[in-house]
């Protein structure tokens, strides 16, 4: 397959099919522009307003690629950890393709109630529709995942699982290729915390909350500023949702974020 890239087509030809998305990843696209390529293409045919891709890398699903979404919504989510919930990890530890109603997502995921307002603003955005989550599957094994929102319902076929899973088997093989694109997109570059992930310093922060520790004494044991423990226990709490220490530790191990108390002390 040769390596590059070539726009997809135009707005005004939405809806080209699951053939002509084939042809096109083998000219090696970038992530981004195969997120938009799945949206304007096959996933046109099941009302998509919005495409996400990502990967596995470790133990955590990070984001690849988007197309209908601004960068504060996937700010949040451009990693987060497979032992985590999600309809994305989900759909990866199963290996089957996953369609979730939009306005039960927080309700069936409980990390995602921390982020209930965005989830709202979908559903004004892109109207009362359904989540797709599906693997990307490489010789069998998950490696990722793909999926969106739509904008309305609709009941799905086995034809329709077969068009996922034929994308699914395609997205696999491009994804693996040694002429794939293995540039990250700039938002995997910034060194921002999302919300379903913390730091390495966030995480020994928040054992030593465990253990009764005050501020003053973890800034000692860690070697850094008592004001440092201070600004990091508030983006913790920030972003979970919460406005206590131990309410911060509680919800980051009934997330699966705290799962070895032994690392990092």
């Amino acid at each position: 397959m040769p390596q590059g890239s070539q726009a997809w087509p135009s707005s005004h030809e939405n809806g080209t099919g699951l053939p002509q998305f084939l042809r096109y990843l083998a000219v090696m696209p970038t992530p981004d522009d195969v997120a938009r390529a799945l949206l304007l293409g096959p996933l046109a045919a099941f009302d998509a307003g919005s495409v996400s891709l990502t990967r596995v890398v470790g133990e955590a699903l990070e984001l690849h690629g988007t197309c209908g979404y601004t960068q504060g919504e996937v700010d949040g989510y451009w990693r987060v950890p497979l032992s985590v919930p999600t309809p994305f990890s989900r759909c990866v530890r199963e290996g089957e393709v996953v369609i979730d109603e939009i306005e039960e997502v927080t309700t069936n995921f409980e990390v995602l109630k921390v982020d209930e307002p965005l989830w709202q603003g979908f559903m004004e955005r892109f109207g009362i529709g359904q989540v797709i989550s599906v693997p990307i599957l490489f010789r069998g094994t998950a490696i990722g995942a793909f999926g969106g929102i739509t904008r309305s319902k609709r009941e799905w076929t086995s034809l329709d699982f077969s068009i996922l899973e034929g994308i699914s088997a395609a997205l696999g093989l491009w994804m693996t290729h040694p002429d794939s694109p293995s540039a990250r997109t700039d938002r995997l570059q910034q060194p921002r915390v999302g919300l379903l992930h913390l730091s390495h310093r966030q995480e020994q922060i928040l054992r030593l909350v465990e253990e009764g520790k005050s501020n003053s004494a973890i800034a000692l044991s860690l070697g850094f500023s008592a004001s440092t423990i201070k600004q990091e226990l508030q983006r913790v709490m920030r972003s979970m949702g919460v406005s206590d220490r131990l309410e911060a530790v509680a919800r980051a191990r009934s997330f699966g974020l705290l799962t070895d108390p032994d690392v990092g002390q």
